[in-house]
């Protein structure tokens, strides 16, 4: 048999296989098959499952997170960001349109100080949190996110933050004076970008002013949107999960705030519609470090919630 005849036999072959041949085992008592889910030998919290279980991309919680943040206030169209909500949340009544930029340098850890690997524990974070309504409860909306980790993006998928890989970058400041960093104090001066493909999407600078009690992209909880699609022909719009999630910090702690001026500009890039939540104007630049862990997540709507 020539070359062609074998890759055409095995092209056939596989075909038939992937089409008609796999059947779901059938139960011994009845005929019908069997939906009973076996004991998987396989382990491991998420993909890829293991032998050991510890070749999964993301181990099971608790997560423990730390990081500094940049980020400004802003304000865009209260029609661009409605467009941005998903059903069951309402713009905020009393400032919409209202939203933060945030940029973070996390470092992450589990139970066994993980964080002495800081290729897998560091990561970078921009996200975009805007005012809105869940019922009567004021909450934060996040309708973009971009990270440069892949364990930080399954995380963010899991919990329903729309992560995306990007590249992500901010102003340090150190223990020691330098002319290579800001100060942390009146005057200190920071930057931060976002780009993806290539493609920048935002940047922004501020300039501390005066000390504050609270971080101000942190003062409301934050609701997401968990999606996961449906891969099969006819069911492309009934994804196999869609609810809306209430994030849950454990030992939230913010602090060495500071609030001062800001600048914000959010850029077109194909395939991408942060551009679309135009900037009407800018409120307060402001930095601070924070920490939590997480080990739970809340649903508020769909099948699961309660």
């Amino acid at each position: 048999m020539s070359e062609i005849g074998r890759r055409s036999l095995f092209a056939g072959g596989l075909a038939a296989v992937t089409a008609t041949a796999i059947t779901a085992p059938a139960n011994a008592d009845t005929g019908a098959p069997n939906t009973t889910a076996p004991t998987e030998r396989l382990q491991g919290y998420s993909l890829p499952l293991s032998p050991k279980g510890t070749a999964n991309l993301v181990p099971a919680p608790p997560w423990h997170y730390v990081g500094d943040a940049v980020g400004v206030e802003f304000w865009t169209t209260p029609e661009a960001a409605e467009a941005s909500l998903p059903t069951g949340l309402s713009p905020d009544p009393n400032n919409p349109g209202h939203g933060f930029a945030v940029f973070i340098d996390w470092q992450t850890s589990g139970e066994h100080q993980e964080y002495l690997d800081p290729v897998r524990s560091q990561y970078s974070e921009f996200l975009i949190l805007l005012d809105a309504q869940y019922q009567t409860t004021p909450v934060a909306w996040c309708p973009y996110i971009w990270v440069d980790n892949d364990a930080a993006l399954a995380r963010g998928w899991f919990q329903g933050f729309p992560k995306k890989m990007g590249q992500i970058n901010q102003t340090r400041a150190f223990g020691i004076a330098s002319q290579a960093a800001p100060v942390v104090g009146p005057g200190g001066t920071y930057g931060a970008a976002v780009s993806t493909n290539g493609r920048r999407l935002a940047e922004a600078k501020l300039t501390l002013q005066q000390t504050s009690p609270n971080l101000p992209a942190l003062t409301r909880p934050i609701v997401n949107l968990r999606h996961f699609p449906t891969l099969k022909a006819g069911q492309y719009n009934n994804p196999a999960v869609h609810e809306l999630t209430l994030s849950v910090l454990d030992n939230l702690v913010v602090g060495n705030n500071w609030v001062g001026s800001g600048n914000l500009s959010f850029f077109p890039a194909p395939g991408e519609e942060l551009a679309d939540l135009r900037i009407v104007r800018c409120g307060v630049g402001f930095k601070g470090s924070l920490s939590y862990t997480v080990t739970d997540l809340r649903i508020l709507t769909g099948p699961n919630a309660g």
